[in-house]
């Protein structure tokens, strides 16, 4: 097909410099498939620009024509435009386009096959797009009764949870609250997430032995809400958590250096409202002018996103899986004295607070137990169970700790109290199989008669293998443990607080306290 393009100006604008200016054509091709044999010795482009001529043989110089020859097919133009004294293309607007001719001969005349067959393509197109839309509308509709599944499902949780949450919910102290709607948004949002809220408390109340034996009394020590916090990104670095802790001197007796104490930690209902007041805190440093919005903002980020991100890492990561698996806190609880007295031991305290164990701690620790060593362990020292010291900072270093300190860089990273008993874990998942054989030899059984839980079989024999060679190091410091314990008890006067009566009678206020309810052999 032959085609002939001729421009001839429209606007003032180039008209009046037709003289200064050069014309382009984008040109866009596609030959119809039906032609690709005849010309299949010769290549056409599918995109190509070309520059229009003047057109000299009329003399008209306001007049830019070009021809070219191309098999038939699809065939599109733009058009553009430089000024003599601006090179950068410019696209030639309507009004200049009605000046564009464009006569294609001879003129293309589809056979009636050609015909047929492009009336069943366009048909079929047509049948996709019916059925397109008519998939869009099915998903649609289908998304939408599943909106309203889970709306249902959601709201029918926190109306269950609410109940759960009532014990709790009578006992606090709610007088912080600027704002009704802010507690109404607290009680919904605890309501919503309250079975991931509730399992990961009482995970951390099965670290270490309870004051109370009712577990609506349960407590949490100082070590494990700062574990929450940092775990849920409430806080993310220990200036914030001594921050916090600043805001929370009705709950806890300041400052908390005895952080593994459990009676200067929280119950559930302390916890919750520990949670609320940071979260004010939170707000009062934002720069949010509708403080209701902020508020609702920051609860449902922390516990929609918070828990959305930790079950996807527990479900990639078994280690993780293996932590919290029912022997590794059946035996962190029964080795509480041991564990705790060799984490207090080594770890520092900062501004009042107790911030944690170092790497270069952690390491000393698994060093002296014959754990581990700095060169790594040759091959052929088959006896060797160590592991090198540059594996175990590999080890620390998937643990997410605190960042470090906005005003020391040189601060070390450091291990709370629950990130101390995650290490370990990673630490047992890193060793030879062969040290199931030394326990079986050794006659070692970690579980004794005074934590009632002889009997239990523990299946990660690894874990198992750690703890022995710890207490073969360090064990006999578990006595000046608890009577650091004891003697804080003594000095600060914690009143562990309840929220039911132990007796199960009635209800307390939160704050009673009956000391003949405890339990007397929570430390000895």
């Amino acid at each position: 097909m032959k085609i002939e393009i001729e421009f001839d100006p429209k606007t003032e604008l180039l008209q009046k410099a037709s003289n200064d200016i050069n014309v382009y054509i984008e040109v866009n091709y596609q030959m119809f498939p039906e032609h690709a044999e005849e010309f299949s010795d010769r290549h056409y482009e599918e995109e190509f620009e070309v520059q229009m001529k003047r057109d000299i043989l009329t003399g008209d110089v306001n007049t830019f024509v070009y021809n070219l020859e191309l098999p038939y097919g699809d065939i599109d133009f733009k058009y553009f435009y430089t000024m003599k004294d601006d090179e950068e293309k410019k696209e030639i607007l309507a009004d200049d386009k009605s000046g564009v001719i464009v006569s294609i001969t001879p003129e293309y005349i589809i056979s009636e096959e050609e015909q047929r067959i492009k009336d069943e393509e366009e048909e079929k197109e047509n049948k996709r797009r019916d059925d397109q839309k008519k998939e869009e509308h099915k998903r649609e509709k289908e998304e939408r009764k599943q909106e309203a599944i889970e709306k249902r499902l959601q709201l029918e949780t926190q109306n269950r949870n609410a109940q759960k949450l009532d014990i709790y919910w009578r006992v606090m102290d709610l007088d912080f609250h600027t704002s009704p709607e802010n507690a109404n948004t607290s009680l919904s949002i605890f309501a919503l997430f309250y079975d991931e809220i509730k399992s990961y408390f009482e995970y951390y109340t099965k670290l270490q032995y309870q004051f109370y034996t009712r577990v609506e009394n349960h407590s949490i020590t100082l070590h494990s809400f700062m574990h929450f916090l940092k775990l849920f990104r409430i806080a993310v670095s220990r200036d914030e958590v001594r921050i916090y802790f600043q805001r929370l001197d009705s709950l806890i007796i300041p400052p908390p250096e005895n952080v593994l104490n459990v009676k200067n930690g929280l119950n559930f209902a302390q916890f919750l409202e520990a949670i609320m007041r940071i979260v004010y805190a939170k707000v009062e440093n934002s720069d949010a002018s509708d403080e209701e919005e902020e508020y609702r903002r920051i609860m449902t980020e922390i516990f929609r996103d918070g828990t959305m991100e930790i079950q996807r890492k527990s479900t990639e990561n078994p280690i993780i899986i293996g932590l919290h698996a029912e022997d590794s806190q059946i035996l962190f609880y029964g080795k509480y004295k041991l564990l705790g007295a060799i984490y207090e031991n080594k770890s520092v305290t900062k501004s009042g607070i107790g911030i944690g164990l170092s790497f270069e701690f952690f390491y000393t620790i698994l060093e002296e137990s014959g754990l581990a060593q700095v060169e790594e362990p040759k091959e052929d020292d088959t006896e060797n169970l160590k592991i090198s010291k540059e594996e175990v900072m590999s080890v620390l270093n998937e643990i997410e700790v605190f960042d470090m300190d906005i005003d020391d860089e040189n601060d070390p990273k450091v291990l709370v109290y629950p990130d101390f008993l995650d290490a370990l874990v990673r630490i047992a998942d890193r060793l030879s199989p062969d040290v199931a054989q030394v326990l079986e030899e050794k006659d070692y059984s970690p579980l004794t008669e005074e934590n009632e839980m002889v009997n239990i079989n523990i299946t990660n024999k690894k874990l198992v293998y750690v703890i022995y060679m710890i207490e073969q190091k360090y064990s006999g410091i578990e006595q000046e443990f608890v009577q650091s314990l004891e003697q804080k008890d003594n000095d600060l006067n914690f009143q562990c607080k309840m929220v039911v009566n132990e007796r199960g009678d009635e209800d307390y206020d939160e704050g009673e306290y009956d000391e003949d309810e405890g339990d007397e052999d929570e430390y000895n």
